[in-house]
């Protein structure tokens, strides 16, 4: 004869490995602040980019209008002000990806410490699969932060150059003569926006895997 209970105790069991989950994917002891930590990290990170890539357009338009400008001394300083503005936009991109794989390693060292004092068998392998995609994903961020790092280094020595010459020859014939290497450039400043784009997506992604604030979908949304 079937037993009253067994759906109750279903739904009891069901809801005891949710917890468990949600217990292995938050952490003990803090660390959904920790989480939200690494994730503020990515965010700001992410907005450094964010930065960096309107002050590619910025360096590239400034670039450009010395074709058109009457004052070349006022047009030049222009440019060399945007490299530098760009220079420190990627110190600052840097500094806050360091601080961002600092967190992330430090949640992580965090993770495995707390996975020491997991009972069950089931639960341990559940939250080492979760660690495991954590660290996965981490890595793929280092990844696509060096080839953003590999199509940055060409493009600002590509400006570099440009900068040393026209500060020497600073005339319409000099202008001209930098023509193919601002065509180069340009070239370089497409591929350094492809790359960022890959990055911002890739931090993107994994602040909306890793947030603790879970965003709901509004009656609209579903109802458009």
């Amino acid at each position: 004869m079937k037993s009253h209970f067994q759906p109750h105790r279903n739904t009891f069991l069901a809801l005891a490995v949710f917890s468990i989950a949600l217990l292995l994917l938050t952490g003990c002891n803090g660390a959904g602040k920790q989480i939200d930590t690494a994730t503020a990290s990515m965010s700001t990170t992410r907005t450094s980019l964010d930065v960096g890539s309107e002050q590619i357009d910025r360096v590239m338009e400034s670039l450009d209008a010395l074709d058109t400008t009457s004052h070349l001394k006022k047009g030049f300083d222009r440019y060399s002000k945007a490299v530098d503005k760009l220079d420190q936009d990627a110190k600052t991109a840097r500094e806050r990806w360091a601080s961002m794989r600092a967190r992330a390693d430090e949640y992580d060292a965090n993770w495995q410490k707390e996975m020491a004092s997991i009972q069950g068998v089931e639960a341990r392998e559940i939250s080492q699969k979760r660690r495991e995609a954590f660290r996965n994903r981490m890595a793929a961020l280092r990844d696509s932060m060096e080839s953003l790092k590999a199509a940055y280094q060409p493009f600002v020595a590509q400006l570099g150059d440009i900068r040393l010459i026209l500060a020497n020859d600073l005339t319409a014939g000099g202008v001209r003569s930098i023509a193919s290497l601002r065509a180069e450039a340009a070239k370089s400043a497409e591929r350094l926006r492809a790359e960022l784009v890959k990055t911002r997506n890739a931090l993107a992604a994994a602040e909306t895997e890793y947030s603790t604030t879970i965003r709901t979908t509004t009656a609209e949304e579903k109802n458009p």
